[in-house]
């Protein structure tokens, strides 16, 4: 797969969490795709499959009263594999504190969509998990 096709599916990825718009997202996803936020990763809770993602959309909406992600860069990570260093822009609900900071999404693609992704607090650790030094 191409960097620019994967690189594509990332951005349509983040677009779709970003107007939490499932259709746009199960289309850059494969059905059984497995996705670990560094948010819920701490409670060690997984999303799996397309359903996970209605699951993820759900719970986000709890916490975060605006949520935004861009997709700033795209590291080569493997032939089916990229870091996308992504900007999350968002403000909690209720208490209205304000988040905006990178995070690393390590994706793995099966047929042209993402098959797994772990976001990362830091470069370091995205760079760590496919293998890669700085």
């Amino acid at each position: 797969m191409s960097q620019e096709k994967m690189e594509r599916a990332a951005r349509q990825l983040a677009e779709g969490v970003s107007s939490k718009n499932l259709p746009v997202i199960l289309a850059a996803s494969d059905p059984e795709i497995e996705f670990t936020s560094r948010f819920t990763a701490v409670e060690g809770r997984t999303y799996r499959g397309h359903a996970g993602w209605a699951d993820y959309l759900a719970d986000a909406d709890l916490v975060w009263e605006n949520f935004r992600i861009t997709v700033e860069e795209s590291i080569p990570a493997g032939p089916e594999r990229l870091i996308a260093v992504e900007r999350v822009e968002a403000s909690a609900r209720g208490s209205g504190v304000q988040l905006d900071q990178p995070t690393y999404a390590v994706q793995e693609f099966r047929d042209g969509k993402v098959l797994r992704m772990r976001t990362y607090r830091t470069r370091q650790e995205a760079h760590e998990a496919v293998g890669l030094s700085e």
